[in-house]
């Protein structure tokens, strides 16, 4: 097989380096890392003009191209794995139903994503599109056998527009259940903060998939309570209600919840063990790697995302 080149952002690196060093132990590649979007521009342009990478892999966020998103047009065997897409989907975001328009003008020839609701979504838009779910770094996360002083707490960014939701949802539980919204610095602090957390409130309202804090939170030994997603993500992660996790689809469901984890301790420290048991066997970055590797080396089906005139408008706005 022909080498496969990937171009990262540094903040990309940060989270899926390790994809991308077990990738390079199973093909051919080559592995460049810029500061940010912009930087990939200048990498991809001379390669416009023709290249021998059997895969060119943007790892980046699409969204942070901005308009110049469109200078990718004309790269062939383009590959984007980007976990911002979900916002595709997100009516709150700015990018909602702008990723499948650019992608299409773009052409994108296979799209990676996290979520299985997603992909279904991208397929039926007529786009070569493979799941690859999220995971976490065990390197930073681990269950560090201490006392937790805090009975439930989310930790967390609230600010960005496309957390409108999940910013009202845990206002509400602050104020009702004084559970508290914290912030860490990365690394050795946030899994100490992790490991001071017995029920770890997840918030992911309206985003159709677990984000990574949630596999961080299971990972750490908290009991996660966390907002309930499509069947479809249940079943990609092998997640069982009420076995690895708790769910609500409601403040008033999560709000039983928490009073009942508080009530019987026993059941919560259970769950919380066998949820650790499930991400550290399944979930760690590391088994993202040979799903990657087959989503590199498979045929890519013919494009079939032909831009709609709705489409068109869509990509005026960038």
């Amino acid at each position: 097989m022909r080498s496969v080149l990937v171009i990262s952002t540094r903040g990309k690196q940060a989270i899926c380096g390790q994809i991308w060093q077990g990738v390079s132990e199973c093909l051919p590649m080559e592995w460049k890392v810029v500061e940010r979007e912009s930087d990939i521009l200048s990498v991809v342009t001379p390669l416009k003009a023709g290249h021998e990478y059997s895969r060119v892999v943007i790892d980046a966020n699409l969204r942070r191209f901005g308009a110049g998103a469109k200078q990718l047009r004309g790269l062939s065997r383009l590959v984007l794995f980007d976990h911002d897409i979900c916002q595709e989907v997100i009516p709150d975001s700015d990018w909602y139903r702008r990723y499948v328009p650019i992608m299409k003008y773009i052409g994108v020839t296979r799209v990676i994503v996290s979520s299985a609701f997603l992909a279904n979504h991208l397929c039926r838009q007529g786009l070569d599109t493979v799941c690859i779910a999220k995971a976490y770094d065990s390197s930073v996360i681990n269950d560090l056998q201490a006392e937790r002083d805090l009975d439930a707490a989310f930790v967390g960014r609230t600010a960005h527009r496309v957390y409108r939701r999940r910013k009202r949802l845990l206002d509400k539980l602050k104020t009702e259940l004084d559970v508290p919204i914290l912030r860490s610095q990365p690394g050795e602090p946030y899994n100490a903060l992790l490991n001071r957390i017995r029920v770890f409130v997840s918030a992911d309202v309206g985003f159709n998939e677990y984000m990574i804090k949630n596999f961080e939170a299971m990972a750490a030994g908290c009991t996660l309570l966390a907002w309930r997603q499509p069947d479809s993500e249940q079943e990609l992660l092998g997640f069982q209600e009420n076995e690895h996790l708790f769910m609500y689809s409601d403040i008033e469901e999560l709000k039983k919840t928490l009073v009942r984890l508080k009530q019987e301790p026993a059941l919560a420290e259970k769950v919380a063990a066998a949820g650790r048991d499930l991400v550290v066997a399944r979930h760690q970055w590391r088994h993202r790697v040979i799903p990657m590797v087959e989503a590199l080396t498979k045929d890519i089906a013919p494009f079939g995302g032909l831009l709609s005139f709705r489409d068109r408008l869509r990509l005026l706005r960038l």
